[in-house]
């Protein structure tokens, strides 16, 4: 600190957050930075943060509060703002702010956000509001605030936000002027050297404790303070350290991590655990799960979440009334479920998804406005509802579970309604309007995806630079187009689409290394150029496929494709390029046609199938059936047969346009041995121009 301040910092908060601002206090002054980093680099660091100023502690004598703090202010070096509802309706808090600001500019404000929501002030709910005006608005050369917007940074301790750890360690960093990512890494390895000798000392508290009366009381007092110490730090290891390593990908670390906090608990019967413990040992085996399933081991995954399982079960046993028991418990048979989906035990993931649905229902029940509870039943029957349409080709009970999950997710925008409920519930319209084009209810189907639209629409029209609503509304856009193009309504879903296109590029020329954007503006190039191109509007379709290319590898020179990306994607980007070319191209592509196909057929056979999949699978098998200048047509034409078995035999729920392209892949069949077809209807056996991609 330097030697013209007296304070390190100075804490404004309203009087609602006393609390917070004691325990922030005792926080910052007890920090001790890390001894490796505060000798490293040229800049010597303190140890320790300082002195802190917290108005209702220095000024309980003084006589001009006005006065004294203002003189607080000038002593300070930065200020820290407790934000909150009550914060930013304090006027006091503000003008400390203003005072703060004329005295050293806008860069030293640091901000901690307690409680509502940044920037609600311009939303439907003001009074969610945290940050005060002096955080919002710039200040003028006049001393008075502008119009002008800043984007406070700020350590977020809400529930889901930064964590006490994370969030204090933030402030740190701004306090000393030091990288976050260094002061993290720093104090994780000073975690780490701790926990081992504090789980070390605990287990041999334990050991003592059954020596004599006098001796096992001390002992027990003991071991109860560093068993409390070393679960404070086990979920450190399974909040803080997580977030670190995760992103980078050190799931070995991890992996050790959760090792270690099963060994801590590995000599005690789950049957003697306290509950406390057995939360720990639950979620330290969520982790194990998590990080095995990451790594593509579902077996293991499978058995890791099973004795989560076991633990959340005990748990459950000892206090049955206990929502939170409950809540704990119906996480762990989400996860043995989803596991076995994707081991593909379809019967038993409908069982433990069944089983999940009716925890969460009876948490609803008992507090039937609980947002918490609801969302879990939302999730419950939204999971039943993907696992009944893509693995059991049960597309009517899908439809009904989709529809008790928008239900829930319109009953929790009612009682709450922000940002997040909005797109939670345009995404349950989406599925339900997806289900229903399974269905055949093309027209239900499109007043859903209108709805989602519509709801999406809201988010823009409040703030027009919200980028990620305008990006999830052209995903309803595409919806659209889909359905209005199978049902004839060509011009008005190609417009929509290149409308769709034009706003997706706007966003990449915003953020041009947004890969989630870039793979969305490559789909909806693919899809416009396969409606044109079935429209014979080939001179145009043409250049939309090269712009799809050109695309495709600028996502893969920001990250890695995924082998779906690979696979689905080059192949659909091919068969585009393959329609548009003339009969004498053609003739020259077989080869890659070929491998195209080969690709394909692998991936299905060695992946859980996607219709998709399938569906790329079934063009590329007409295409090369049906050109003119393909080799070995009868075996071509019996690989396209041996598609179609299988397809049936997959249990997906087909939408429209792959029901249509195996109505033509059978006309087809048909057409060169009229025994073969595996379809009673008649179907259209000529394209309508030189494109076979035909979407009907």
């Amino acid at each position: 600190m330097s030697s013209d301040y007296l304070y390190r910092a100075f804490i404004s908060y309203s009087h609602t957050d006393t609390a917070e601002a004691n325990q922030l206090m005792r926080d910052l002054e007890n920090y001790r930075l890390p001894r490796r980093l505060s000798g490293e680099g040229r800049r010597l660091l303190p140890a320790r943060i300082g002195r802190v100023f917290r108005d209702r502690d220095e000024l309980a004598a003084a006589e001009d509060l006005s006065a004294e703090v203002k003189k607080a202010l000038t002593q300070s070096e930065y200020m820290i703002v407790l934000c909150s509802p009550a914060a930013a309706a304090s006027r006091w808090v503000n003008r400390e702010i203003i005072e703060f600001k004329k005295l050293t500019g806008e860069r030293r404000v640091l901000s901690v956000i307690l409680s509502g929501e940044p920037f609600a002030s311009g939303t439907d709910s003001p009074e969610e509001e945290c940050f005060p005006p002096a955080l919002r608005f710039k200040l003028g050369n006049n001393g008075q605030l502008t119009k002008t917007p800043t984007e406070p940074l700020a350590a977020d301790l809400r529930p889901g936000g930064d964590g006490r750890r994370r969030g204090l360690l933030k402030l740190v960093a701004g306090l000393l002027g030091v990288g976050l990512d260094a002061l993290i890494e720093r104090d994780l390895q000073r975690k780490m050297r701790r926990v081992t000798a504090v789980t070390a000392a605990s287990i041999a508290a334990m050991i003592g404790m059954g020596l004599l009366t006098y001796e096992a009381v001390t002992a027990g007092l003991e071991a109860e303070r560093h068993r409390a110490e070393a679960e404070g730090l086990i979920e450190f290891m399974l909040t803080d350290l997580r977030d670190k390593l995760e992103p980078v990908g050190r799931l070995d670390v991890l992996n050790a991590v959760g090792d270690r906090i099963v060994a801590s608990y590995a000599d005690q019967p789950v049957e003697t655990m306290t509950p406390d413990a057995l939360g720990h040992r639950s979620r330290a085996f969520h982790l194990l799960g998590e990080i095995d399933d990451k790594k593509g081991d579902m077996v293991s995954a499978r058995a890791k979440f099973d004795q989560a399982y076991r633990a959340t079960e005990a748990q459950l046993a000892l206090d049955p009334d206990n929502p939170h028991r409950i809540f704990d418990h119906s996480q762990s048979i989400f996860w043995v479920g989803y596991m076995d989906w994707k081991l593909e035990a379809f019967s038993d993931a409908e069982a433990r998804f069944l089983d999940y649905r009716q925890y969460a229902l009876t948490l609803v029940q008992r507090e039937p406005e609980n947002i918490k509870w609801l969302t879990e039943l939302a999730y419950a029957d939204g999971n039943l509802g993907t696992l009944h349409l893509q693995s059991l080709n049960q597309p009517q009970k899908a439809l009904m579970h989709f529809e008790e999950s928008l239900s829930r997710r319109l009953e929790i925008h009612r009682l709450s309604p922000n940002r997040r409920s909005v797109i939670d519930t345009a995404n349950a319209y989406a599925w339900v309007s997806d289900t229903q084009l399974v269905l055949g209810q093309t027209e239900d189907a499109f007043k859903s995806r209108q709805h989602q639209r519509t709801l999406l629409e809201s988010l823009t029209a409040l703030d027009a630079r919200d980028f990620d609503a305008v990006a999830r509304m052209q995903t309803a856009v595409l919806g659209l187009a889909r359905i209005d193009f199978f049902l004839g309504r060509r011009d008005r879903a190609i417009n929509a689409l290149v409308g769709a296109t034009e706003a997706i590029q706007l966003l990449i020329a915003h953020d041009g290394e947004n890969s989630r954007w870039i793979r969305q503006s490559i789909r909806y190039h693919l899809f416009l150029a396969l409606m044109l191109n079935d429209a014979c509007q080939l001179s145009s379709a043409n250049p939309i496929t090269n712009d799809a290319a050109v695309l495709l590898d600028k996502l893969e020179s920001i990250r890695k494709l995924t082998d779906r990306e690979e696979i689905e994607l080059r192949s659909f980007l091919f068969l585009l390029r393959y329609a548009g070319s003339s009969s004498r191209d053609r003739a020259n592509w077989n080869a890659e046609l070929e491998r195209h196909r080969n690709k394909l057929d692998n991936w299905i056979t060695s992946k859980r199938a996607s219709e998709f999949s399938f569906y790329l699978l079934a063009k590329i098998q007409l295409e090369a059936a049906q050109s003119p200048h393909g080799s070995h047509r009868e075996e071509i034409a019996e690989k396209l047969r041996s598609l179609i078995t299988r397809l049936e035999s997959a249990h997906l729920s087909l939408r429209p346009e792959t029901h249509a392209l195996l109505q033509r892949a059978n006309a087809f069949l048909h057409a060169i041995s009229p025994e073969s077809s595996q379809f009673s209807h008649q179907f259209e056996r000529e394209p309508k121009c030189t494109s076979r991609l035909n979407f009907e």
